[in-house]
């Protein structure tokens, strides 16, 4: 396939300043870097937050009123602008269009699947999801405890729905693009995939523009920088790791950044502690400035494929923490913990004393950070232009 003026479309439920939503900006620039054409389709556009990468080789439409990704008018309307701008490559972040892959296919589009998550994620979320929506009623609570989990769980109706779905995704599509290459590996051995169908799996790590100088001089602030939700960000458990670190560290403060629908549980949560240092600061737009400000970074995610917000932190000279729930955030960190701290899941002690030991141990804290800024160039674009030039040759 020519990449030199290639058309190539990305499809979203809502653009703005979030993990993925960041990575797909940089692509576009990227592309535009490449001679490649990128259209951008969207339900929701935050246009403060996201603005189009490139005015030349990028654009941007909205899914008209009513479609959402994935019902039929969504996919009358993609197929139409298909054909209208000549489109050679759709990419699919994270929402599978299936069951309508064949109508997309049957314009001669070649589909790409990209999962920015780790593999089946969706099966630990689900249960996560519904253990905390009956987490206050004792009726739901017991149904869900006495019923539902040893249902989906016993007899394993979660996972093989999941896997089914994941195996239908990769055979409906030309390549499947995961996070590292160790996530290609779980899918390929979890679900047992033919070589033909293996062999769609390619791993295209994340990338970054390179801070070229970022401040090393740092103030003795710890973060937390994403989005604020229960089942997946988990955010009370910083405010529970604080709890049992503050006495230990009382000059340091703790700053938590960020929206989302647990915002208004975690300010009840935070007043009900009375915890000194630490506070919600809601949404930054410039998180950079809070990077630049701060030491350490804290995340605490009973899932996450790959944690952008740990390479952003290294990128600026922030030292990460973080459990280590997937290959993602073990690769990030480094299996070795050169560029950052991996906790065991999900063991709030331990967190709190590594924590203590980071903050207090400078020249352990500065050893880290030298560590975080060799470590952020392995995302350099330049990289990441290799890896796409081999994706568009295999198509």
């Amino acid at each position: 396939m020519k990449i030199e003026g290639l058309h190539v479309a990305s499809v979203h439920p809502i653009l703005f300043r979030g993990g993925l939503d960041v990575i797909v900006h940089d692509t576009g620039k990227l592309f535009a870097s490449m001679g490649v054409h990128l259209h951008y389709y969207t339900v929701e556009w935050r246009e403060a937050e996201w603005q189009i990468p490139d005015p030349t080789y990028c654009s941007l439409s909205l899914f008209p009123e009513g479609a959402k990704l994935w019902n039929q008018q969504a996919v009358d309307f993609l197929i139409q602008e298909l054909r209208l701008h000549q489109i050679s490559v759709l990419l699919i972040p994270n929402i599978s269009p299936f069951p309508y892959l064949d109508a997309l296919r049957s314009t001669g589009v070649k589909l790409i699947f990209w999962n920015h998550g780790m593999p089946l994620w969706e099966y630990r979320a689900a249960i996560d999801d519904r253990r905390f929506l009956v987490k206050k009623k004792l009726s739901r609570r017991l149904e869900w405890i006495f019923l539902r989990v040893p249902f989906k769980l016993w007899t394993g109706a979660y996972k093989r729905q999941w896997e089914d779905y994941y195996r239908r995704v990769i055979e409906g599509t030309d390549l499947y693009l995961t996070l590292c290459p160790a996530y290609a590996r779980e899918l390929a051995e979890r679900l047992h995939l033919p070589a033909e169908q293996a062999s769609k799996l390619v791993p295209l790590i994340n990338t970054l523009q390179v801070e070229p100088h970022p401040t090393l001089e740092k103030e003795k602030l710890i973060i937390f920088v994403g989005r604020l939700s229960y089942a997946d960000k988990r955010v009370d458990r910083v405010i529970d790791i604080w709890a049992r670190a503050h006495e230990a560290l009382p000059d340091w403060h703790v700053e938590i950044h960020g929206t989302g629908p647990d915002e208004e549980r975690l300010k009840a949560y935070l007043e009900q502690k009375g915890l000194p240092r630490i506070r919600l600061c809601g949404y930054t737009a410039e998180p950079s400035e809070v990077y630049r400000r701060a030491s350490v970074l804290l995340l605490t995610s009973t899932h996450e494929g790959w944690g952008m917000v740990l390479a952003e932190a290294q990128n600026h000279g922030v030292v990460p923490m973080a459990f280590a729930c997937s290959s993602g955030v073990r690769a990030v960190l480094g299996e070795d913990e050169r560029a950052g701290v991996l906790v065991r899941p999900f063991s709030l002690s331990q967190y709190a004393q590594r924590l203590i030991r980071l903050c207090r141990d400078t020249d352990y804290r500065a050893k880290l950070q030298q560590g975080c800024l060799s470590k952020r160039l392995e995302y350099s674009p330049e990289r990441s232009r290799e890896a796409w030039e081999e994706i568009f040759k295999r198509l």
